[in-house]
């Protein structure tokens, strides 16, 4: 039997089982495993009931993303092929706990703003926790995800991100268009 196993901060066991464990039992349904979850140590572990190796890895997928602040019903987009999960893991870029926190801030932005722009730009979904950044989308879209946070963990403005961003989707527009040509 294929198994993975993953780990989940305890804070974040909640959101993977659900309220009455209907999380974690909508997961298994959804993505034919089993999941086993350990409350004290966080590990979760996945089996695949077809002995699957490729559902256990979309699973674990999932999970990840739970474990990384996504609520579970975004998660499971990763069950898709089309989706994605990329992890930044800010603490590579940063040696100072002040310094992730500073960067943290930034990629969310004053009231969340900067987080919302760069979702609306990129059509990915987005989330900051402890320090990592982490990032939802369709396979096409999370690379420019990527590159603008990227671009913030390197100190270049939000506001030149968002001009980046705009320019892109300029030119996938061209790109479209040129294609129903």
């Amino acid at each position: 039997m294929d198994t993975i196993t993953e780990t989940v901060p305890p804070e974040r066991i909640g959101a993977l089982l659900g309220k009455d464990g209907k999380g974690k039992a909508l997961i298994e349904e959804k993505s034919g495993t089993t999941i086993k979850v350990n409350g004290q140590t966080g590990a979760v572990e996945i089996y695949s009931k077809e002995d699957d190796t490729y559902k256990v890895y979309r699973t674990s997928q999932v999970i990840q993303a739970i474990a990384k602040g996504f609520s579970p019903e975004h998660a499971l987009l990763l069950l898709n092929d089309e989706y994605s999960l990329i992890i930044i893991d800010m603490s590579e870029w940063y040696n100072d706990k002040k310094d992730v926190r500073r960067q943290a801030s930034r990629i969310i932005g004053r009231e969340g703003k900067t987080r919302k722009t760069l979702e609306t730009e990129t059509k990915c979904l987005i989330s900051v926790y402890e320090h990592y950044v982490s990032i939802i989308g369709k396979i096409e879209n999370t690379p420019n995800a990527q590159e603008a946070v990227e671009m913030i963990l390197r100190g270049i403005p939000q506001k030149i991100v968002y001009g980046v961003l705009e320019k892109e989707k300029q030119k996938e527009s061209f790109r479209e268009r040129k294609v129903e040509v």
